[in-house]
């Protein structure tokens, strides 16, 4: 597992460092995208359980996935505006 966190973290700092915050804001397009999606997918299931639940729970999961892209963002802006003092 801790060669796979490794590659992730030198890949996501290659990525800020290659993109800055349009790498966040990309990430955070994607996900409120997909998450209309689930949404749309859950209007359109009339209820079915199944589809309703893996739905909600993908919902659920992105919302999780954006807070802590924001919170990156937030980071990433926050380093650029101590940067500028």
């Amino acid at each position: 597992m801790r060669p796979i966190l490794h590659a992730a973290h030198r890949a996501n700092r290659w990525l800020d460092a290659k993109l800055g915050p349009t790498y966040r804001v990309l990430l955070a397009a994607g996900l409120i995208l997909e998450m209309g999606h689930h949404t749309r997918d859950i209007i359109d299931s009339s209820g079915q359980t199944p589809h309703l639940e893996r739905s909600l729970m993908v919902i659920v999961l992105c919302a999780a996935l954006l807070i802590s892209t924001f919170a990156g963002l937030y980071e990433v802006l926050a380093r650029r505006a101590m940067r500028g003092r």
